[in-house]
């Protein structure tokens, strides 16, 4: 009779038993259209409040009231939701998706520009550093500065192309502040821009809001590095270190909080035209609307302090281009 084979654990072997492995199901890229659409949209509304309030136009009074972080007293716009809540009771539910598809198309479009650029850059141009194939974590310097120079440079080609979409939404959520509707509609908005500004017209506040989304890659890349170096540096056991990836989205919030003014003043410059009334920097240069910004003391004006929770989470939805969410 044969001896029955005995296992590793009835061997009296200390033999782990591996942990299976599952990783959360990918999206097909058939669907990453639609749930972009689906993304954009519903976060829209939060989008066309945010940019009434960066050109200055505030239907509701300032109230008086404690701020959120210091509790000190003191004269407070209404929030994101009840500026959105007001509009709709006197616009109608649909002023809130003014300018969406020109939003669409620019969200969908940039991310299969930032795609392709990326793709062919990485070709072109592979990381000779060894580390390609690592995890964030793991990689060294010159690999982090390779992924950070791809991605910088395939958002600065796709905020270019994408730049007149961006205008042509910002003038269109400006004219429900502008008894003017020459802006009421996509395509007559881009005849109105091209016969009164020319071509580039279209790429008004195209450098400020370059500078913005390179610059929030470039920092929130370097940042996360130095933080993983830092906690190996401090002996961290290996499940501390893949912790430190649940930092991202902070480090990403406040990048954006960093580059705000730039954001800003690229859609006041987009805004800035004869046929609106706003009440906005005129000035024909971004530089010139930067600097009268600055006199002004408004970089941080998007509504009260409440709202800003609600900006910067919405920010960094838009900023992840594979979910294909785009400051509030």
């Amino acid at each position: 009779m044969a001896a029955p084979v005995l296992r590793p654990m009835e061997q009296g072997g200390s033999a782990k038993i591996k942990k299976s492995s599952s990783t959360a199901p990918e999206v097909p890229n058939s669907a990453r259209p639609v749930l972009g659409i689906v993304g954009v949209t519903a976060f829209y509304p939060m989008t066309v409040v945010r940019t009434l309030a960066q050109v200055g136009y505030e239907p509701q009074p300032a109230t008086i009231g404690p701020s959120l972080w210091t509790r000190t007293p003191g004269r407070y716009y209404p929030n994101l939701l009840s500026y959105a809540n007001f509009l709709r009771k006197r616009e109608g539910f649909t002023v809130l998706f003014t300018g969406l598809t020109p939003r669409i198309v620019s969200s969908l479009t940039s991310t299969a520009i930032e795609d392709a650029i990326s793709a062919k850059i990485r070709a072109a141009i592979p990381d000779r550093s060894g580390d390609g194939d690592k995890s964030v974590r793991a990689k060294g310097l010159a690999s982090t500065m390779y992924d950070m120079t791809v991605a910088c440079a395939a958002k600065t080609v796709g905020v270019a192309v994408t730049q007149p979409l961006q205008v042509v939404m910002v003038r269109m959520i400006c004219s429900i502040a502008s008894e003017d509707q020459v802006y009421s509609g996509f395509f007559s908005t881009i005849k109105e821009i091209y016969q009164t500004e020319g071509f580039s017209g279209f790429f008004s506040g195209l450098v400020p809001r370059m500078v913005a989304e390179a610059g929030t890659i470039a920092l929130s890349g370097t940042t996360m590095y130095l933080l993983y170096r830092i906690m190996e540096s401090l002996g961290l056991n290996e499940e501390a270190l893949e912790s430190g990836s649940n930092y991202t989205s902070l480090v990403q919030l406040y990048m954006i909080s960093l580059v705000y003014p730039l954001q800003l003043a690229s859609v006041v410059t987009s805004a800035s035209c004869r046929r609106l009334k706003l009440n906005i920097p005129d000035c024909s240069t971004w530089r010139g609307v930067y600097h009268q910004l600055t006199v002004m003391v408004c970089f941080y004006h998007s509504t009260s302090c409440a709202s800003m929770p609600v900006c910067l989470c919405l920010n960094l939805v838009e900023l992840n281009h594979q979910m294909i969410f785009h400051y509030v």
